[in-house]
Protein backbone atom coordinates (compact mmCIF):
# COMPACT_ATOMS: atom_id res chain seq x y z
CA UNK A 1 0.00 0.00 0.00
CA UNK A 2 2.39 2.56 0.59
CA UNK A 3 4.26 1.73 -2.74
CA UNK A 4 1.54 2.95 -4.40
CA UNK A 5 1.10 5.75 -2.74
CA UNK A 6 5.00 6.74 -3.23
CA UNK A 7 4.53 5.85 -7.23
CA UNK A 8 1.20 8.15 -7.20
CA UNK A 9 3.40 11.16 -5.14
CA UNK A 10 5.85 10.89 -7.92
CA UNK A 11 3.86 10.93 -10.65
CA UNK A 12 1.89 13.81 -9.25
CA UNK A 13 5.60 15.75 -8.93
CA UNK A 14 7.10 14.43 -12.53
CA UNK A 15 3.86 15.77 -13.85
CA UNK A 16 4.40 19.54 -12.10
CA UNK A 17 7.87 19.12 -12.94
CA UNK A 18 6.90 18.44 -16.88
CA UNK A 19 4.43 21.03 -17.12
CA UNK A 20 6.57 23.78 -15.64
CA UNK A 21 9.37 23.10 -17.80
CA UNK A 22 7.24 22.60 -20.58
CA UNK A 23 5.77 26.02 -20.06
CA UNK A 24 9.05 28.22 -19.39
CA UNK A 25 10.46 26.61 -22.17
CA UNK A 26 7.85 28.10 -24.74
CA UNK A 27 8.17 31.15 -23.20
CA UNK A 28 12.09 31.23 -23.37
CA UNK A 29 11.08 30.85 -27.39
CA UNK A 30 8.93 33.40 -27.72
CA UNK A 31 11.20 36.02 -25.74
CA UNK A 32 14.50 35.08 -27.39
CA UNK A 33 12.59 35.97 -30.32
CA UNK A 34 11.29 39.08 -29.67
CA UNK A 35 14.60 39.91 -27.75
CA UNK A 36 16.72 39.54 -30.99
CA UNK A 37 14.28 42.52 -32.78
CA UNK A 38 14.34 44.51 -29.77
CA UNK A 39 17.21 47.99 -29.28
CA UNK A 40 19.52 47.39 -26.72
CA UNK A 41 17.56 49.77 -23.34
CA UNK A 42 14.37 47.99 -24.12
CA UNK A 43 15.95 44.71 -23.47
CA UNK A 44 16.17 45.72 -19.66
CA UNK A 45 12.46 46.15 -19.62
CA UNK A 46 11.07 42.73 -21.65
CA UNK A 47 13.80 40.93 -19.38
CA UNK A 48 12.05 41.98 -16.62
CA UNK A 49 8.67 41.21 -17.70
CA UNK A 50 9.84 37.92 -19.26
CA UNK A 51 10.97 36.76 -15.49
CA UNK A 52 7.34 38.49 -14.28
CA UNK A 53 5.66 36.05 -17.07
CA UNK A 54 7.67 33.09 -16.16
CA UNK A 55 6.46 33.45 -12.40
CA UNK A 56 2.71 33.98 -13.51
CA UNK A 57 2.69 31.12 -16.01
CA UNK A 58 4.43 28.80 -13.02
CA UNK A 59 1.54 29.32 -10.87
CA UNK A 60 -0.99 29.08 -13.40
CA UNK A 61 0.08 25.73 -14.28
CA UNK A 62 0.88 24.74 -10.37
CA UNK A 63 -2.59 25.89 -10.01
CA UNK A 64 -4.06 23.86 -13.02
CA UNK A 65 -2.23 20.73 -12.43
CA UNK A 66 -2.90 20.79 -8.74
CA UNK A 67 -7.06 21.74 -9.71
CA UNK A 68 -7.02 18.84 -12.15
CA UNK A 69 -6.00 16.31 -9.63
CA UNK A 70 -7.08 17.61 -6.39
CA UNK A 71 -9.08 20.99 -6.19
CA UNK A 72 -9.25 20.55 -2.49
CA UNK A 73 -5.42 20.95 -2.42
CA UNK A 74 -5.31 24.28 -3.71
CA UNK A 75 -5.75 26.12 -0.76
CA UNK A 76 -2.49 24.64 0.38
CA UNK A 77 -1.12 26.79 -2.18
CA UNK A 78 -2.61 29.35 -1.09
CA UNK A 79 0.72 31.20 0.52
CA UNK A 80 2.98 30.04 -2.59
CA UNK A 81 0.36 32.31 -4.71
CA UNK A 82 0.45 35.29 -2.57
CA UNK A 83 4.31 34.78 -2.64
CA UNK A 84 4.48 34.62 -6.57
CA UNK A 85 1.96 37.57 -6.87
CA UNK A 86 3.89 40.22 -4.57
CA UNK A 87 7.53 39.09 -6.22
CA UNK A 88 5.85 40.19 -9.70
CA UNK A 89 4.55 43.12 -8.62
CA UNK A 90 7.86 44.10 -7.06
CA UNK A 91 9.39 43.44 -10.88
CA UNK A 92 6.44 45.17 -12.50
CA UNK A 93 7.15 48.12 -9.87
CA UNK A 94 10.68 48.41 -10.02
CA UNK A 95 10.57 48.95 -14.16
CA UNK A 96 8.30 51.63 -13.65
CA UNK A 97 10.23 53.88 -11.31
CA UNK A 98 12.04 56.47 -12.96
CA UNK A 99 15.55 57.15 -11.65
CA UNK A 100 15.68 61.01 -10.16
CA UNK A 101 18.93 62.89 -10.93
CA UNK A 102 20.59 64.58 -8.04
CA UNK A 103 22.07 67.94 -8.30
CA UNK A 104 24.83 69.15 -6.17
CA UNK A 105 25.14 72.59 -5.57
CA UNK A 106 28.93 73.74 -6.36
CA UNK A 107 30.25 76.46 -3.61
CA UNK A 108 32.40 78.48 -5.76
CA UNK A 109 34.21 80.62 -3.13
Amino acid sequence: MMHIQIMQYADFSLTYVWHIITAENLVFGIVLIILSFQSEKSKIRFAAWMIVSLLLIRLMVILSVTAFYDVSALTNTLIDSIAILIYAAFIILGTRIKKTRVRRRVRRG
